[in-house]
């Protein structure tokens, strides 16, 4: 008499393995080889069992919920669009695998970041330091210098120590107005702590629109008690040039960044020089960020001859 024993295991992706343990039962011991009889039946009790194991893989896995890839869905549905010509399945792929394996679930809270450091790397992979991925709130930031204004109190902070600090109040503004001075430590926004906070971070709290209000609480060298400033918000303008009188003879010109107002602001300039005893300039493009290539194209014509190349351009094809 011959028995088979059998175990079906199931696995995640919906096959099965199969074990199956064969054993003689006699009359108390082991028998004699097996007739035709028992091997007909044993191969059945085998083609059964591989049936059935077939048959509860293919329910397994018609009644698994298969995980929506929503945008690799956008990306294979849309008009006119597939993997052959974009090669960005990978990239969800690769998200998904994180949603489902990554230990600490908790960095998933805002995919979005996630999403732009992806962008950020691609762009990166360039190797240009001239071709960035601004984010939306970096690229606001940016927006704001070339258009030479924002909603502000006036101040440039920076960290020194890890502690957030007053740089320097800028002139005619709210904050120098309000007493606010140079190497004050700014611990509170909006009665919040700043530690922990990045330049970026204070900078877009204390940025807002003109006419509100926000308030600094500022520790003061040796002083026990922190001060508080309540700011009403002002339009504040970015300084695109500064020059000085060097040896009663030489303009020092610094270009500090090539915003829509540095035009206007070098033709200002540039009669205060006529007007002065200077008979020479240097001008200085140390730490210029850059900006608007018109703006610097304009710049450039005040010292070039008529006609003369400024700039050539070549986009990709």
């Amino acid at each position: 008499m011959c028995a088979a024993v059998g175990t079906i295991s199931a696995n995640m992706d919906g096959t099965t393995n199969q074990e199956l343990n064969f054993s003689r039962l006699g009359n108390g011991g082991p028998t004699s080889r097996p007739n035709k009889f028992n091997r007909f039946g044993l191969f059945l009790v085998l083609a059964l069992i591989l049936a059935g194991s077939f048959w509860g893989g293919m329910k397994y896995q018609e009644q698994r919920a298969p995980e929506e890839n929503v945008p690799s869905k956008l990306i294979e549905t849309s008009p006119g669009v597939t993997p052959e010509e974009i090669k960005i399945n990978l990239l969800w792929d690769v998200l998904s695998k994180l949603r489902q394996k990554y230990v600490d679930q908790g960095k998933f809270d805002n995919e979005r970041e996630l999403l732009y450091g992806a962008v950020k790397g691609m762009v990166a992979s360039l190797g240009d330091p001239y071709t960035v991925f601004l984010p939306p709130a970096e690229s606001k930031q940016f927006e704001e210098q070339i258009r030479g204004s924002f909603g502000g109190v006036g101040i440039e902070i920076g960290l020194r120590k890890n502690s957030l600090t007053v740089i320097a109040p800028i002139k005619n503004t709210p904050a120098e107005q309000a007493g606010i001075l140079a190497g004050d430590v700014i611990v509170k926004i909006d009665d919040k702590d700043t530690e922990g906070l990045s330049i970026d971070q204070a900078v877009s709290k204390i940025r807002g629109k003109i006419g509100t209000t926000v308030k600094l609480t500022v520790h003061r060298g040796s002083e026990d008690k922190f001060r508080d400033f309540v700011l009403r918000r002002e339009e504040i303008h970015i300084p695109s040039i500064e020059w000085e009188l060097v040896d009663g003879h030489i303009a020092h010109i610094q270009l500090l960044i090539f915003n829509a107002n540095i035009e206007s602001d070098f033709r200002k300039m540039a009669a205060e020089i006529r007007a002065s005893q200077a008979d020479r300039i240097v001008l200085d493009l140390r730490n210029n960020p850059g900006g608007l290539l018109d703006s610097a194209v304009n710049i450039a014509s005040y010292f070039l001859n008529p006609g003369q190349t400024v700039v050539i351009q070549r986009f990709g094809a």
